[in-house]
């Protein structure tokens, strides 16, 4: 078997030394990606938050890290994927509305005898660990 053939045959599948190179940013580079500061690109790297690739002294941070860290850190719409949080806050208006003399959840609680998540349950059908109550007038959040 010729080797040459072989490593030539290699050697053409292989993307030329720009094509690899371009693939490769540096922290100035990934920053217009991620819409931040080259520091804050610095920084992730430093976290491991990102992947980033040691060439020599030098820190790389290949496209398809980008994507992945964009991906990994992709957060849903306030209504959730399937509209969780409108679900939940539309329930707990409905429940604090036909409970007589109830202001907030908690007066559902106690004049209903019953924790109010089983009842956001019952209505909603979203479990009870994905429902977050936030105090202080924020309202009520789907956990995503």
């Amino acid at each position: 078997m010729d080797t040459t053939t072989t490593r030539d045959q290699a050697e053409a599948t292989l993307p030329s030394r720009s094509q690899r190179l371009e693939a490769l940013l540096d922290y100035e580079g990934a920053a217009p990606y991620l819409n931040c500061s080259p520091r804050m690109v610095r920084k992730l790297v430093e976290l491991r938050q990102l992947d980033s690739v040691k060439v020599g002294r030098l820190v790389r941070i290949e496209r398809a890290a980008i994507e992945r860290y964009i991906e990994a850190n992709r957060r849903p719409t306030a209504s959730g994927a399937n509209g969780d949080a409108l679900t939940v806050h539309r329930a707990a208006v409905e429940l604090i509305e036909s409970t007589k003399g109830a202001r907030t959840l908690d007066d559902v609680a106690r004049l209903r005898g019953a924790p109010w998540g089983p009842l956001i349950v019952a209505v909603t059908g979203i479990p009870v660990d994905r429902v977050k109550v936030v105090t202080g007038g924020e309202g009520f959040k789907g956990a995503a």
